[in-house]
């Protein structure tokens, strides 16, 4: 949802991408993560910027379904793994402040394994049917400043330490999955059948939305920012969307599904949309 209603910015303001050149600008090298890497040092285009993320996953799952095979407490190794984490992550600020170099603080803030970690910690602890867990995500109260926080992020005003601002996001997103999952009445529903077929094109819409937004500002640039500003905002919003989402849809059918059809041969845990699971398990 915030990569289809966000970036459109760029495309009705004329400004391409130079959000991601101002980017390049801050950053030099990232060596652990390829796809940064390879567009900080000018190799690939700023349309593929975003797959740094799909990089990140893609390492994050190269070792830690080994680890959780392989450790006797999974609660305790993680809980350290998170700390070490957070611990290389302060120490990194430091040497930045102290010396300028920020390689170390890059790594662990782009990488950012130990915020995924930090689903499996809640997880664990939900499992356990841990107390207080269960009563955070079911207060009202603070689901609803975690949803009030979730927004000031997605506009880009929620800020409260740079070190931690991540690792705060991280915890709050894991509560409201909880509360979402798991609570008899969510504060607020997303069950839905338009937001589970966006989930379904989730995938798509992420990598394909920027390479839209680009090719119909440079096709159709000049005359959008020839229209008034109401018209073009409704014109840029309302094309860059319904695209993103027809050959997200498009590319789910032909492209990924045949692909998730094959995972179950190798899953030991199934999973599954939604209203397949109520039905393998009624």
């Amino acid at each position: 949802m915030a990569a289809l209603f966000f970036l459109p910015y760029c495309m009705y303001t004329g400004n391409h991408f130079n959000t991601a050149a101002r980017i390049k600008g801050e950053y030099h090298i990232l060596y652990l993560t390829v796809g940064k890497y390879a567009f900080y040092s000018g190799i690939i285009s700023p349309l593929i910027f975003h797959f740094w993320s799909l990089g990140v996953e893609e390492q994050f799952y190269l070792f830690w379904p080994w680890v959780m095979k392989r450790i006797g407490n999974p609660f305790k190794w993680i809980s350290w793994f998170i700390l070490i984490m957070l611990f290389l992550k302060l120490m990194g600020y430091v040497i930045y402040k102290k010396t300028g170099s920020y390689l170390l603080y890059d790594i662990v803030h782009v990488t950012r394994f130990h915020c995924m970690a930090f689903g499996a910690l809640g997880a664990i602890l939900w499992q356990r049917q841990v107390k207080w867990l269960r009563g955070l995500c079911f207060s009202n109260w603070v689901v609803s400043i975690c949803w009030i926080i979730l927004l000031l992020a997605g506009f880009n005003k929620f800020h409260f330490a740079s070190v931690i601002d991540n690792e705060l996001i991280s915890i709050i997103t894991v509560l409201l999955i909880l509360n979402l999952s798991f609570g008899p009445k969510p504060l607020i529903n997303l069950e839905s059948w338009f937001l589970n077929f966006l989930g379904k094109i989730s995938f798509g819409v992420y990598v394909y939305h920027p390479l839209l937004i680009f090719l119909l500002s440079y096709f159709l640039g000049s005359w959008i920012r020839s229209l008034e500003f109401n018209s073009r905002v409704i014109f840029v919003y309302f094309i860059s969307v319904t695209a993103t989402i027809l050959l997200a849809a498009i590319s789910y059918e032909l492209l990924e599904r045949p692909f998730l059809s094959m995972k179950d041969r190798f899953s030991k845990v199934l999973s599954a949309p939604n209203e397949k699971l109520n039905e393998s398990t009624s």
